[in-house]
């Protein structure tokens, strides 16, 4: 929880800029953040809830760490790793939650809360903004990752260049996205990100089932 709020902080600081700002672009894609924010974290945190519930773990760390390959677990994670997906596309403002390429204010979410900044100021919110998608992908990548790092030195020499290449490949699949898709509309984002949610409540419905018929 403490770590998906500190993320939020930034969006919370971002939206302040906004506003400070007194354009009526600017609040308009400040409210519109504050509304994608409010659909994407209840995913975030449920997916992060049903990997803890499944790990039987409360670190982190020790939620993240691969199972067997072979078992029931890794379709879930696999699912949860797209609910995951799902977010970091919001969160990012990458297609189809919103176009990060457009020119026009009437469209805009992220772009549009930053049209007032420049020089040092703007390059502060497109590093965040680059830092927070890499840190979704990196949770993606250990949650598919199916090496564990432990204290054999080649395993975790193994684990991290799969993490490596997870990442990549993530970013490849944004990119395709952005490429083959258009936006979608503002109303119906609701219902990618109910569907993000459904396939986690359905995971974690799985996991508790799954734990109570083994007792």
């Amino acid at each position: 929880v403490v770590f998906a709020y500190l993320l939020g902080l930034g969006r919370v600081f971002l939206m302040l800029g906004a506003l400070d700002t007194g354009s009526s672009f600017e609040g308009m894609g400040a409210s519109r953040e504050a509304t994608f924010s409010a659909l994407a974290e209840p995913v975030f945190l449920l997916s992060l809830g049903t990997l803890a519930w499944m790990s039987g773990r409360q670190s982190f760390h020790d939620l993240l760490l691969a199972t067997d390959p072979w078992s029931m677990e890794t379709v879930l994670r696999i699912t949860i790793a797209g609910a995951i997906f799902v977010v970091l596309l919001i969160e990012s403002s990458r297609v189809p939650a919103d176009d990060p390429t457009t020119h026009l204010e009437l469209t805009m979410v992220h772009e549009v809360m930053v049209l007032d900044h420049s020089g040092p100021e703007l390059a502060i919110v497109q590093y965040a903004s680059a830092i927070k998608m890499t840190i979704l992908a990196a949770i993606m990548a250990a949650i598919l990752n199916p090496f564990s790092p432990r204290d054999d030195l080649m395993m975790s020499i193994l684990a991290m260049a799969t993490s490596a290449g997870l990442i990549v490949l993530i970013a490849v699949a944004i990119g395709l996205i952005e490429s083959l898709m258009a936006r979608l509309r503002f109303r119906a984002l609701p219902l990618l990100t109910f569907s993000a949610f459904l396939a986690v409540v359905l995971s974690l419905i799985i996991v508790v089932a799954t734990q109570g018929a083994s007792r």
